[in-house]
């Protein structure tokens, strides 16, 4: 199903550059070259972007590549086990003076 969501949402990307590039660019004023150069080259640029994003947002094995071993739950947890142990610590440390 995630495949499905991919491609279609990719699909939907590159539609809106095309009718940027070959429909709404030449419909503009052909003297105003610098917002005709913007509209073509900033669409190119955005949807290759935009697709390399949604490639890897959907693609999870990538994902646990690139974050392999850093996990929020993972960090949280040490904090609290450092937290603990240091008042564990502290404790005996406490009983012993």
């Amino acid at each position: 199903m995630n495949f499905l969501k991919q491609a279609c949402l990719q699909a939907f990307v590159f539609v809106c550059e095309l009718i940027t590039y070959f429909i709404l660019t030449p419909r503009w004023n052909p003297d105003d070259k610098w917002t005709r150069f913007f509209m073509t080259t900033t669409a190119w640029v955005c949807v290759h972007m935009f697709d390399g994003i949604i490639t890897i947002s959907f693609n999870k094995e990538f994902i646990q590549t690139v974050f392999k071993g850093i996990r929020i739950k993972d960090l949280s947890d040490q904090h609290n086990h450092a937290t603990k142990e240091n008042s564990t610590n502290w404790a005996i440390h406490s009983a012993r003076i």
